[in-house]
């Protein structure tokens, strides 16, 4: 079984609990989950240590983020 590698990315301009995403790599888009991480820079701090928790570093989270909206449709 194979694990496909996913990344937590948080979507400007949504409320606190509405603004957490997945990217899932090699699909577009993003999958919306109901976290409560705050909103700006506190919920982007979260992020990035979530992701880093995983072994997703800054740079291959900005990877997923632009190929989830260019690359991977």
């Amino acid at each position: 079984m194979t694990h496909q590698r996913h990344c937590y990315t948080i979507i400007e301009g949504k409320e606190a609990g509405e603004n957490v995403g997945i990217i899932k790599e090699g699909e577009g888009g993003y999958f919306p989950i109901n976290y409560d991480w705050g909103t700006g820079d506190e919920a982007q701090r979260t992020a990035r240590t979530a992701n880093q928790k995983r072994g997703i570093d800054a740079d291959t989270q900005r990877y997923f983020e632009i190929s989830s909206m260019f690359v991977w449709k």
